[in-house]
């Protein structure tokens, strides 16, 4: 059985990070493991009015070299890109921006081939001096005219990513060094969605993460998880239906990476008698270190749930608001708080979601929202190295046999079958023996009674 490559599409989050939280998530690039990822993106520079590419922090070019170097001496085969733009930089003056608004920049530089030319060169130039192997566009949100955008973007944003591939084709022809891939971080949500040429970027581009996470938020006041697996509340909202949208656009499934967080939305519930999805509720406690109210990273919820001894309320799904079996685990994990966010369970669904629909892989959101051994990004890994579900076989570990009834209209129903799953997660052949074997031996017999 051919075994299809999985590509984990990792941003992380190398800020200086102490300069907007309590306490400080920088993840030192020392710090990776670059044997968990195919590929991991140093999340964000920003770029400046007049369309170059420059770094967000005092040290974004310290640590993109040295994450850089890490990564190809302990991994050379993880690749890496520098991530340009993120919600922030879309999101008007803040404490994130200094002060500066950035939000119309990435709509201007769009407008004109020669504003185009000057930002691909720089981020070209950026990602050279910096030993990348690829630049990664996230623009939040093409074509949102409440975050600086306007309808031009849709045709302008496909030509930007038309003219990068020819730039970088022939840099790549006259420094003979391997291309620079192009990768962009794309809406989830319809309404975003339709303000892009998806099966246009889809030719130019090396791939596209899809941004398959809040769809819902404290900035709501209902508790909802962020990300669900089907539709909820709101048709289109959702894992499976971002995914299929883009395949019904054209997209070639390997050029889709699903995105995965690493993090879950909090609610303070308004009322503790009513704690299924849809209940009133407003922005929950920060997170110890994340210092977000409404937010909280995949560790320091382990954190609280560890804490409680098992006292937190796990809750099933809930008939009537979805259609599949599971959409996510639902936890209230200490008083009023409803934190609602993915684990082992369900990114084994969303997992199998990207096996069936044949794309190339998951991007996660990010490396430093799990927890120091990387336990999570661990499960998805041990995920994508199991044998998959094959009919009635189910998904196996690697290197373990699987066990299942003969089938019902063989001659021992009642009996069972294996199946080996190989260390490189193929599966090996049926031993049905235990379903045939009475039979075989009663033919031969009664051939030599004759």
């Amino acid at each position: 059985m051919h075994r299809r490559r999985i590509r984990f599409c990792t941003l992380s989050k190398h800020q200086n990070s102490g300069n907007y939280f309590h306490y400080t998530l920088s993840q030192l690039p020392e710090n990776i493991n670059p044997h968990l990822y195919t590929h991991i993106n140093y999340a964000f520079v920003f770029m400046a009015e007049n369309n170059s590419v420059v770094p967000h922090e005092h040290n974004d070019e310290e640590l993109s070299l040295r994450m850089n170097k890490w990564i190809h001496r302990i991994n050379p085969s993880c690749t890496t890109s520098v991530s340009v733009g993120g919600w922030s930089m879309n999101d008007g003056p803040s404490k994130y921006t200094g002060g500066v608004d950035y939000t119309p920049f990435f709509s201007k530089m769009a407008e004109t081939a020669a504003s185009r030319s000057i930002f691909i060169q720089s981020a070209i130039k950026f990602a050279r001096r910096l030993e990348f192997d690829g630049v990664d566009i996230d623009w939040e949100f093409i074509g949102d005219p409440t975050r600086g955008g306007k309808s031009a973007d849709r045709a302008n944003f496909s030509a930007l990513v038309r003219e990068m591939r020819a730039a970088m084709q022939a840099e790549a022809s006259s420094s003979g060094k391997k291309e620079l891939m192009i990768t962009m971080a794309a809406p989830a949500g319809p309404d975003d969605f339709k303000n892009i040429d998806a099966k246009t970027i889809s030719d130019y581009v090396d791939w596209i993460n899809i941004m398959t996470y809040d769809f819902y938020g404290n900035w709501e006041n209902q508790v909802e998880n962020h990300a669900p697996i089907a539709d909820t509340r709101i048709p289109g909202w959702s894992f499976t239906s971002a995914i299929d949208q883009y395949l019904g656009a054209g997209v070639p499934p390997a050029k889709l990476m699903a995105g995965l967080p690493l993090y879950g939305r909090v609610w303070t519930l308004s009322d503790l008698s009513n704690t299924s999805p849809g209940a009133p509720g407003t922005a929950g406690t920060a997170g110890r270190c994340t210092a977000e109210h409404g937010y909280m990273s995949y560790f320091e919820i382990k954190e609280v749930s560890d804490a409680q001894e098992g006292k937190g309320v796990t809750f099933e799904p809930q008939d009537g608001w979805q259609t599949m079996p599971l959409v996510t685990p639902f936890v209230q994990v200490f008083d009023n708080q409803w934190v609602g966010y993915d684990d082992d369970v369900s990114f084994s669904a969303k997992v199998g979601i990207i096996n069936d629909r044949g794309l190339g892989g998951a991007m996660l959101w990010a490396v430093d929202l799990d927890t120091s051994d990387a336990a999570l990004t661990r499960k998805l890994l041990d995920l994508y190295r199991a044998c998959p579900k094959d009919g009635a076989w189910p998904t196996t570990s690697t290197d373990e046999d699987s066990i299942i009834d003969c089938p019902a209209d063989s001659n021992k129903p009642g009996n069972t079958q294996i199946r080996h799953c190989n260390g490189d997660g193929t599966w090996g052949s049926v031993d049905a023996k235990g379903c045939t074997s009475f039979v075989v031996h009663s033919l031969a017999a009664q051939q030599c009674i004759g």
